[in-house]
């Protein structure tokens, strides 16, 4: 029945889509999510020392009130096949179940209501109710997040999240749900003593300075200090769960250190790449992992062993450096899931993120994602992109206290660690061998036609195309920035004229433009399968959209079906009512390019 379920829910998460407040059993979505966006709002409002408003609803029973007619209405309303809806139905006809208790087991008894517990698919059924329930009452997010029932509602003032509240209270009661006011909790970040409370059906809401939200505790004024806390309690309560086996003699060191990292360590990490922490906080982290190791090994400070002994001889590391780890780790997943627009199922397994796994179709509008899923020596990729980042931020090296990484390396961050994305270019990366040899490209040679062996710097370098648009931009760049073009600065950012502090930023963020256009020209010969590239102008394009950037010159989406692109110009002077200035793309006509002439629409 499980495996059924779950060839059920795959076969619906293809056919109904659920809006983006929804955080709980969703691909590439999980807590970390929603407890970053949370945290993140209150940052942001306290800084501003404006109030935020945020009231957390619980719904009673919510799994065991769901209406059967009501969840086949929401699944049609959906737009769930109708064959599908009576496949559900089936599973729900005549279901009948007992309690079993300390004294016994009950008779058998009807369920004619709620979603069945511990099946695989009431989660996204359950989510799919959620989901049509609170159409006409949500708001964006953050402003409104749901993890399947929990449900979060900010606002800026509170008589509107008492009015939000009431209209989500009247959208779920009228459908079978019901909100529990007794858990219904009410916060305001950076708010004055003594302020007003919430009401919901005339009664007050509970006001509270902490709530623990997902698992993490957030505080109204922003802190910290309690969930650290609270993580080094979870930490203990694994650690006594699992002492039968830390605190034998018999068990070496290497397989306590194994048990630690795989029950104890994750219970004290939990939501902590989210937070930021002070030097004070990380120090209760390593004393609480200092002392269960020493209670594992049967080490007393009387004997005199050094810290580093002890985690060398569990091999296990600072917890410090596993925060940072956790959290440049949560950065490049969001870096990964903003870059790639990847068509139908997610290509990256749960267990190994950097193991790339064949999907029928695949779509991607930046190197990166290739980098990560096709590099095979990735580890030195990633260590050198987690140093450089480390660099930036300022941190100091895990071997080295006091010595900063930006110190030891000056020559290679000098310049590479401008543009972050593009350190794929430093591997010569065989793009389409990779693609060609998992089945996803129909040749390994550059989708151009010009017959080389591409790598990342053959497309955005030594390519004929490439070329010709090097030389119009360079032609460009020399009147407007002053600056040479040349092969070191699009691939690593140097080039023949030193960028000093001053002009470094404008600088890189044209070069990226520039690149980030060659790769989404090549990307549309490989969706496309045709060498389409060679009839458009891509100085144009490039133009338009370093215009974008600069809030002068913007451009119309490409249609990748016909191949046009239509690039609109914002002039000076004021246009005809309702008209707009619309500039062709210059196409290459007997090799010589020429321009569309304008027109008013």
């Amino acid at each position: 029945m499980k495996v059924w379920e779950r060839v059920v829910e795959a076969r619906l998460r293809k056919v109904v889509e659920i809006c983006e407040q929804q955080y709980g059993f969703m691909p590439r979505k999980s807590t970390t999510d929603a407890i970053f966006a949370l945290r993140i709002l209150m940052e942001k409002y306290r800084d501003g020392q404006r109030e935020l408003h945020c009231v957390f609803v619980d719904l009673e029973k919510a799994y065991d009130r769901v209406p059967r007619e009501e969840l086949w209405y929401c699944m049609r309303k959906s737009g769930v096949a109708e064959k599908y809806v009576r496949v559900v139905q089936d599973m729900y006809e005549r279901s009948r179940t007992v309690v079993r208790c300390a004294v016994g087991q009950t008779e058998e008894f009807n369920v004619e209501v709620g979603l069945h517990q511990g099946s695989a698919l009431s989660p996204f059924l359950f989510a799919i109710v959620m989901d049509q329930l609170s159409e006409e009452v949500r708001q964006e997010s953050p402003w409104t997040m749901m993890f399947a029932d929990d449900i979060v509602i900010c606002s800026e003032s509170r008589e509107q999240v008492e009015e939000n509240l009431e209209m989500w209270r009247f959208a779920l009661e009228r459908r079978g749900m019901k909100v529990s006011h007794s858990k219904t909790e009410y916060m305001c970040v950076n708010g004055r003593e003594g302020s007003g409370t919430v009401r919901l059906q005339g009664e007050e809401v509970k006001k509270v300075q902490e709530f623990k939200y997902l698992g993490s505790t957030v505080q109204s004024n922003g802190e910290c200090g309690k969930e650290v806390k609270k993580r080094v309690q979870a930490g203990w309560n694994g650690w006594r769960k699992v002492s039968g086996v830390l605190c034998d003699q018999k068990i070496s060191a290497r397989i306590k250190g194994k048990v630690y990292r795989t029950v104890v360590r994750p219970a004290m990490l939990y939501g902590l790449e989210t937070v930021s922490l002070r030097k004070r906080q990380e120090s209760e982290l390593e004393v609480a992992e200092l002392k269960m190791l020493r209670f594992s090994l049967g080490v007393t400070r009387l004997d005199r062993i050094r810290n580093e002994y002890i985690r060398g001889t569990a091999h296990v590391g600072r917890l410090g450096d596993k925060v940072r780890e956790a959290r440049l780790r949560w950065f490049g997943h969001v870096q990964r899931r903003e870059m790639i627009p990847w068509k139908g199922a997610s290509p990256w397994s749960t267990d190994r993120p950097w193991h790339y796994q064949k999907v029928a179709e695949f779509s991607c509008s930046h190197p990166w994602c290739l980098v990560d899923g096709l590099l095979l020596d990735h580890r030195k990729l990633y260590k050198r992109w987690r140093n450089c980042w480390a660099a930036q931020l300022g941190e100091t090296h895990p071997r080295m206290p006091g010595v900063e990484w930006a110190a030891m390396q000056p020559t290679w961050l000098d310049g590479a660690s401008k543009d972050l994305y593009w350190l794929g270019a430093l591997r010569r990366l065989p793009v389409r061998e990779r693609l060609y040899r998992h089945g996803i490209s129909p040749t390994p040679l550059c989708p151009i036609g010009c017959g080389g062996e591409e790598t990342v710097e053959h497309a955005l370098w030594s390519c004929p195309v490439a070329a010709r648009f090097w030389r119009r931009v360079s032609e460009w760049w020399s009147a407007e920035e002053g600056a040479g073009i040349d092969r070191d600065l699009v691939l690593y950012g140097r080039g023949l004229k030193r960028m000093g502090p001053e002009t470094a930023n404008p600088l890189w963020q044209t070069v990226s433009v520039a690149k980030c256009v060659l790769w989404g020209a090549r990307c549309e010969c490989i969706r496309s399968q045709t060498p389409r590239v060679r009839q458009v102008d891509l100085f144009h394009v490039f133009r338009a959209r370093l215009g974008k950037v600069l809030n002068w010159l913007y451009i119309a989406v490409s249609d990748p079906v016909e191949g046009s692109f239509a690039m609109v110009y914002r002039p000076p002077v004021a246009l005809p009512e309702g008209g707009r200035v619309q500039l062709q793309p210059p196409l290459v006509s007997g090799g010589r390019p020429f321009a569309g002439p304008p027109e008013v629409i």
